[in-house]
């Protein structure tokens, strides 16, 4: 689920969403074969789906983007360098180095249109991303980042949390959507449930995920699963 800031803050997209800025995040870490299936093509679904990559590899990125993603979110970017070789491996010439692949991407051959639709985040999860901010989010071609605020909090000195509330950490995360907010461009937060997501939304950020798929699919399998059957219990037998 993915919570996008509106004057009522009441659109709420879940994995289907038909517009750029509220596209469905799919989070690629494992096998990439079978999870690059979960990608629709857009031409059918009229989805458009963000792609978060094991690393800020060019192969990871460039297969995502062939595979039919209009977005790219790279984690553990901590400098411009880094941001700059995501962007360069987002965008076809003379924008970027991004090859020619075979697949869903070929819905759509314009390559100039192609560089324009596609959105690229760079994660911040660690101090020195956050020290390094104003440098990642002054690199052309990036269109925004996506603070991780467990690995962030981790690299502060502090145990995970997906709503951090040392004050310290608090200040980094308002340290990064100020600087998104200065130079217009887009503030992902992770957030820990869908209140401290619509808080986000009225403090400035651009979207917000409350939530992971895992938890959401374990969560609802427990609803699922957990029958109560009215009455007495059955009483055990000790024969046998």
């Amino acid at each position: 689920m993915i919570i996008k800031r509106t004057s009522s803050i009441k659109s709420v997209a879940v994995y289907c969403s038909r517009s750029l800025s509220t596209a469905k995040q799919l989070k690629i870490q494992g096998p990439a074969i079978g999870a690059f299936q979960l990608i629709g093509d857009p031409l059918l679904t009229e989805h458009y789906a963000k792609v978060r990559v094991a690393d800020n590899n060019p192969g990871l990125v460039q297969r995502a983007l062939d595979a039919g993603a209009f977005g790219i979110v790279a984690p553990m970017i901590i400098n411009a360098e880094d941001a700059k070789l995501l962007v360069i491996n987002s965008r076809y010439p003379p924008m970027g180095v991004r090859s020619w692949g075979p697949s869903r991407a070929l819905a759509n051959p314009d390559t100039t249109q192609a560089n324009l639709l596609v959105k690229v985040f760079a994660m911040i999860e660690t101090q020195e991303a956050v020290d390094n901010i104003n440098e990642i989010l002054d690199v052309d071609g990036l269109d925004g980042v996506f603070v991780g605020p467990c690995d962030l909090s981790i690299s502060l000195g502090v145990l995970p949390k997906a709503t951090p509330t040392e004050p310290h950490v608090v200040d980094a995360i308002e340290k990064v959507k100020n600087g998104c907010q200065s130079r217009g461009k887009l503030g992902l937060l992770f957030c820990g449930d869908q209140t401290r997501a619509k808080e986000a939304l009225r403090e400035g950020w651009s979207l917000t995920f409350p939530g992971a798929d895992l938890s959401w699919i374990t969560s609802t399998l427990s609803n699922i699963t957990d029958i109560k059957v009215g009455g007495p219990r059955p009483i055990k037998s000790n024969v046998g």
